[in-house]
């Protein structure tokens, strides 16, 4: 059984920053874990597809988290935008979804983002799934896709005892 929690433990860190699309080739991921340092294998080339998203997405203000099993990439958060608004776009392996992987990697996303002082988190959500887990970590459905959360309301849940 997977936990959860032990994934999003192996996430990317964000201080891991990409500022070119072709920094993503070679497939070896160096990060840090509790001061450690550790790679993430070559990727298979479906892998690979899955890291190098459309370069559009890509710019000089995105973070990028990958969730890793086993050193399999399993999942990826991108969070990109600035002190006022970002936005968070994910996915998870269809192999790994509906085991709580996704909603208990988007509150630690979450958690970093509202920590570094953002005043608006924006998620796009494409599909019925993603729209669940927005809303079970407390994203507000603002349009029929587009769901929010403010540092306001973040930090009155976190005062309230209320972990999102």
């Amino acid at each position: 059984m997977i936990d959860p929690a032990k994934i999003v433990d192996n996430m990317r860190p964000p201080e891991y920053r990409f500022k070119k699309h072709n920094e993503f080739s070679e497939a070896v991921l160096p990060a840090t874990k509790y001061g450690e340092e550790y790679t993430i294998v070559r990727q298979s080339d479906e892998s690979e597809e899955f890291i190098i998203d459309d370069e559009r997405v890509i710019s000089e203000r995105s973070h990028y988290y990958i969730l890793s099993d086993d050193f399999r990439v399993i999942g990826r958060f991108d969070v990109h935008g600035d002190l006022e608004t970002t936005g968070i776009t994910y996915h998870i392996v269809e192999e790994f979804q509906n085991k709580g992987i996704g909603q208990v990697a988007l509150k630690f996303v979450v958690d970093r983002i509202f920590e570094n002082g953002v005043n608006r988190i924006v998620i796009l959500a494409v599909n019925d799934r993603s729209a669940a887990i927005a809303s079970k970590v407390g994203f507000t459905r603002r349009t029929q896709r587009a769901y929010e959360m403010r540092l306001i309301d973040y930090q009155q849940s976190k005062s309230d005892g209320k972990t999102i």
